[in-house]
């Protein structure tokens, strides 16, 4: 029995020699398993340069889209409160619970402002009415200070 070094110890009839042989007979470039190795690293290296640049833009692109949101609950939050949306920036909070309750705080704030002298005071019905003793008891400035409302009265009658 005669042994064949072409044959590999599987013994499917497959040559184990390092080169691709040319069985079709066809002039095709042979190469070995090392630089198929090195031809496929090659490609999966630029591909992976690639998906890895095309991640980054996604992710910068879902980062834009995320803080687009968050700017757009400020608003609706400040809009609920009846602020302005120029208050946005003083938003704190990273959740829209803690937005809302800030909202809630600066709204306090700038709603008791607000409110002054509006709603909770009786009117101001202009002037105040002078007696003729506290126009005498008043300064030269004070009289100068007061002169519209002193003239009103004497004009109305008003003035006693």
């Amino acid at each position: 029995m005669t042994k064949n070094n072409n044959n590999n110890d599987a013994g499917d009839g497959t040559q184990d020699s390092g080169e691709a042989t040319n069985t079709a007979g066809k002039d095709e470039k042979l190469f070995t398993q090392d630089e198929l190795n090195a031809k496929i690293s090659a490609r999966l290296e630029r591909e992976k340069t690639k998906y890895a640049d095309l991640q980054q833009q996604y992710d910068d692109l879902q980062a834009k889209i995320q803080d687009a949101e968050f700017e757009s609950l400020k608003k609706k939050i400040l809009a609920s409160k009846e602020l302005p949306e120029e208050l946005a920036a003083r938003l704190n909070g990273k959740t829209e619970e803690e937005l809302a309750a800030d909202a809630e705080k600066l709204a306090s704030i700038v709603n008791a402002k607000k409110s002054v002298g509006r709603n909770t005071n009786p009117a101001d019905t202009g002037a105040v009415l002078f007696t003729v003793a506290e126009v005498k008891a008043m300064t030269p400035e004070q009289r100068i200070a007061n002169m519209v409302q002193i003239e009103k009265q004497l004009k109305d009658g008003t003035l006693k």
